[in-house]
């Protein structure tokens, strides 16, 4: 299931990335449309209703997975932790508070669906898109990825020297 979530994280976030360039190509047919002939500004507007159609049915799929893989290893987070719990001493079990206990292993859980939430819906797809981008201006525009990599050269070294 953890396979199938970054597949589908990864795929959404290309997909998403694509829509500016469906855009973009949707404006320039309607801009070098010559006559009364519509079909190259309706096959734009088409392929991108796809694109965004496409993006919807993946982002409500991925949504599904990773409810399903949060709640499943939440539970089994939980369920191992009051087993290890359980197996505590009957002295420390009485002279521990169990409002506090399940407070913590509570709260560990809360830990677990917020670090899930930012990797899947933060993080992964930055770094997907700053991929993505990178690319595409390394082909579309190798003097601005060129530009672009002196940059970061120059701003690791400012970093690194402060």
């Amino acid at each position: 299931m953890f396979g199938a979530l970054v597949v589908l994280r990864i795929v959404t976030s290309l997909v998403d990335v694509a829509v500016p360039f469906a855009a973009g190509h949707l404006v320039d047919t309607v801009a070098t449309a010559e006559g009364h002939d519509l079909r190259p500004a309706v096959h734009a507007l088409a392929m991108l209703l796809a694109i965004v159609f496409i993006f919807q049915i993946l982002r409500g799929t991925l949504d599904f997975v990773l409810i399903r893989f949060s709640s499943d290893s939440m539970a089994r987070l939980v369920r191992d932790a009051f087993a290890r719990v359980q197996r505590f001493s009957s002295d420390w079990h009485a002279n521990t508070f169990a409002g506090a206990t399940v407070r913590r292993l509570t709260r560990g859980m809360w830990a677990f669906d917020t670090f899930t939430d930012t990797m899947i819906f933060n993080f992964m797809p930055a770094m997907v898109v700053v991929a993505a981008i990178s690319a595409v201006f390394l082909i579309r525009w190798p003097l601005l990825a060129r530009i672009m990599r002196r940059f970061d050269r120059y701003a690791v070294n400012t970093i690194r020297s402060a």
